[in-house]
């Protein structure tokens, strides 16, 4: 039996582009199966493209996707399974989403596979259905099937050393190899699906392995660097430290690069180890510079303790790519600048400003999906490039817009020019090539963006609708109900700003039962109608505001404030806003008006600098 392993390529190019280095899935349970006396081929459709002929000639097609790779993935099982193909799934999207997956494809293997493998193979040659194996999902008279999962690698060192030259286009003289040490995270970050995928124990292969890893590698493949793929290289210092150690004595001075949290900085004989071993770069998540951002990832780190590690890192000439990213409810405009400024400050050699995604599984994707707030379906999107939910402090098209600006001005000439002065061509290149990507990016966006514009116009139109035939000037009224005087005089600057004037209700006699726990509804409904009479035939058009954070008792009655408006005048608008939000709602009321986004903002920033603490835009 002859199996083929197809590892789809991503949608759109994406900063690891360049290097080609392939996930160890397929290619690990492809050499399980060689030993196990199978035929099999590898194909990574970053590495070379598919040899369709080639998997014709496969009884049995494996195809291992991400989330943003599963479209491809699915249309591959498809035409495939049409040929009369036998389709097995694997990775971490379909581990979430068997259900779906199972509309393309027979098995899916959730989670880890190599325990079943070949197993399944067996079975599916028998033509036997896999009641018995573990972390199986199929269909069985025409019910989903989901089999336990239990099977977990124990003993990573059991696992045979994965053989690359099953790839379709891997040749000797690579320039990078992945060699993973250990599974599983301890840590428990709200947007990562690590855990879900492998657990939180952590699982490691022994020294003895890995140094007789790196050892064939560097005999078969001479690879000019290693990435240790591991989600956290050096989740256990003294294991890690053990390994190093060993490299010394052994003489294996290959380049290499992993993934590692900041507390590995804190460890001076660790940081010392890695100098002496070429640790040539460190890929570390910071995430934020946003505490309350960091908080809600559940990151377990400050911003203090980023800055003590891009300090340190850089004390042993460690070079570092900073992972962060945009768009946590706790996330504005004003991050993304901070962000950008503090990665230049700090000398941060190369980032990754990723948008927040929401994969299957995660407690993210869990509570946006729940709060319906996600608007993009279309898995090909879900890659860190795209928004694909409605941001609680900012609109979508702005969060696009902005984290491809960020790039801009982190990957810029004159940090180009500083690395050609410091000697280091590597990082020239890098910064070079940053540039470009960041270039070709906002070109392939630019059709998403207008989609993100159009989603944000739809949302407004009916509001548009209901001011475009008014001629300026435009007076908007505002019922002093909804309004305290603070945020009265906000609102006075802002629509100055935006060409508008602004009208309040007066009430003589402050109306007692609004300081009340529980006000009485049809009170609250027989004011408000009184004091929008006052001014509605002062004004064109009525701007009611839902100040949830500064009026509770109006917090308590929003959606029957809602109903309420809309019976009193169909010239009216119900914006919802509260402190953490204002900056956004602003800019919905300003679309509503039709001004531009810059006046917008500009008007934002002025009114804001009257009512400190709200936040104050200064990119």
């Amino acid at each position: 039996m002859k199996i083929v392993f197809i590892e789809p390529k991503p949608p759109e190019p994406h900063v690891y582009s360049k290097f080609k280095i392939p996930r160890l899935g397929c290619v690990l349970l492809a050499t399980i199966l060689q030993r196990a006396g199978y035929e099999v081929k590898v194909f990574v459709e970053e590495v070379s493209k598919l040899n369709w002929d080639e998997a014709y000639s496969a009884d049995v097609i494996a195809i291992s996707t991400t989330t943003s790779t599963t479209p491809r993935g699915y249309m591959l099982a498809d035409r495939f399974r049409k040929a009369g193909k036998k389709i097995i799934m694997g990775g971490s999207h379909v581990s979430f989403m068997a259900e779906e997956a199972l509309e393309h494809c027979d098995y899916v293997v959730r989670k880890e596979g190599e325990k079943v493998i070949v197993e399944l193979i067996k079975a599916i040659e028998a033509g036997r259905v896999p009641d018995e194996l573990p972390n199986i999902s199929f269909k069985k008279d025409g019910k989903v099937v989901h089999n336990p999962i239990t099977a977990f690698v124990e003993d990573l060192d059991s696992l045979p050393i994965p053989d690359y030259s099953l790839i379709d286009g891997m040749s000797p003289n690579t320039s990078v190899v992945s060699i993973e040490t250990s599974r599983g995270c301890p840590f428990n970050c709200a947007f990562c699906s690590v855990i879900l995928m492998f657990g939180r124990k952590l699982r490691f292969k022994s020294v003895e392995r890995i140094v007789q890893e790196i050892k064939y590698y560097k005999n078969t493949l001479k690879p000019r660097h290693i990435f240790f793929c591991d989600d956290n290289f050096s989740a256990n210092f003294k294991r890690t430290k053990a390994l190093l150690r060993r490299l010394i004595e052994e003489g294996l001075d290959c380049d290499w690069s992993a993934q590692v949290r900041v507390e590995a900085a804190r460890d001076p004989e660790l940081l010392e180890l890695m100098h002496k071993t070429n640790c040539y770069a460190v890929y570390v998540g910071f995430e934020s510079v946003n505490p309350k951002t960091l908080e809600a990832y559940n990151k377990g780190q400050t911003v203090e303790e980023i800055k003590q590690a891009i300090d340190a890192f850089h004390r042993y000439k460690i070079h570092i790519h900073g992972m962060f990213i945009f768009g946590s409810d706790e996330d504005d405009i004003q991050t993304i600048y901070d962000t950008v400024d503090f990665a230049k400050k700090m000398k941060v050699d190369s980032v990754q400003f990723l948008i927040l995604t929401p994969l299957p599984g995660t407690p993210v994707y869990n509570n946006l999906r729940q709060t319906s707030r996600i608007f993009n379906h279309d898995w090909s999107y879900y890659d860190g490039h795209n928004v694909v939910y409605e941001p609680a402090k900012m609109t979508a098209y702005e969060l696009q817009v902005e984290t491809f600006r960020a790039m801009n001005k982190f990957y810029t000439y004159p940090s180009v020019l500083r690395y050609i002065l410091k000697l280091d061509a590597y990082y020239t290149l890098i910064r070079i090539y940053g540039k470009y990507m960041v270039h070709k990016g906002m070109k392939l966006k630019k059709v998403y963006i207008k989609h993100l514009q159009q989603l944000l116009s739809n949302k407004m139109k009916l509001l548009s609708d209901k001011v475009k035939h008014i001629q300026s000037p435009l007076k908007i009224g505002i019922p002093s109900l909804s309004v305290d005087q603070r945020h009265k005089e906000f609102f006075k600057d802002f629509f100055k700003h935006l060409g508008v004037s602004v009208v309040f209700s007066q009430e003589k006699e402050p109306d007692t039962t609004l300081l009340e726990k529980e006000p009485d509804k049809s009170k609250v409904l027989e004011l408000l109608q009184r004091q929008i009479s006052i001014i509605q035939r002062k004004v064109d058009i009525i701007f009611v505001p839902v100040l949830e954070k500064v009026n509770h008792h109006l917090s308590e009655l929003v959606k029957a404030e809602k109903q309420i408006v809309s019976e009193i005048d169909p010239k009216l608008i119900l914006i919802e806003i509260d402190m953490d939000t204002l900056y956004k709602s602003c800019v919905e009321v300003g679309l509503v008006l039709g001004k531009r986004l810059s006046a917008i903002r500009r008007a934002y920033t002025s009114a804001s600098k009257k009512m400190q603490p709200l936040p104050a835009l200064s990119g």
